[in-house]
């Protein structure tokens, strides 16, 4: 996808989560619970990694039987960025809401970063599965790569609308979500700018 967004805009849409109530159709967290969400960012010189769990917000349940999950599972949303080339690699999974024990099916998502010009960046997204071979049959993958792309395309909608694409942070209200944010724009100028 050519996003018509900056890289730093852009790779903060993907770097924070209180847009998935609203912005996603499928994966991501409950609007009422964000305030019990777990967050938990730690960093190394050129890396930034997040972990957020809380409950899946509601999913079809042709999407639920796809994937073995339920509507109200903890949702982990496991990421890293990196920077050389800009790029952030997601590990999704779910928990049972009851037992918590770690549902069958895990999503792994690699989105690469590379700006054209001041003004728009290139995304790559490649996605894989933990499923055993012979379970991607030929409905399921399609499926699967035609959910990420229309999540995909949400972000880039979402982020393409933006007001302000401005790549700096001066004059911005942070909030707790954000602490990722501080530490990515670092990196960016620091190591890849």
């Amino acid at each position: 996808h050519d996003i018509d967004s900056p890289l730093e805009p852009l790779l903060d849409n993907f770097s924070e989560v209180e847009h998935t109530p609203t912005t996603h159709a499928l994966f991501g967290y409950r609007r009422d619970a964000l305030a019990d969400l777990e967050v938990e960012v730690t960093s190394g010189d050129d890396w930034v990694r997040v972990e957020n769990r809380g409950p899946q917000k509601p999913i079809p349940a042709l999407v639920e039987r796809m994937f073995g999950v339920r509507t109200g599972d903890t949702f982990i949303d496991d990421w890293t960025v990196r920077f050389s080339p800009v790029h952030v690699v997601y590990d999704q999974w779910w928990r049972d809401r009851t037992t918590g024990e770690p549902r069958a099916d895990r999503l792994h998502l690699g989105v690469f970063f590379s700006p054209i010009d001041r003004d728009e960046t290139r995304m790559v997204t490649v996605i894989t599965s933990n499923r055993a071979p012979g379970r991607l049959d030929p409905i399921v993958t399609p499926i699967m790569m035609g959910i990420v792309d229309r999540e995909v395309r949400l972000d880039r909608a979402r982020v393409e609308a933006l007001a302000d694409k401005r790549p700096d942070l001066r004059g911005t209200r942070l909030g707790r979500f954000d602490g990722a944010l501080r530490e990515l724009r670092k990196r960016i100028d620091h190591l890849y700018r």
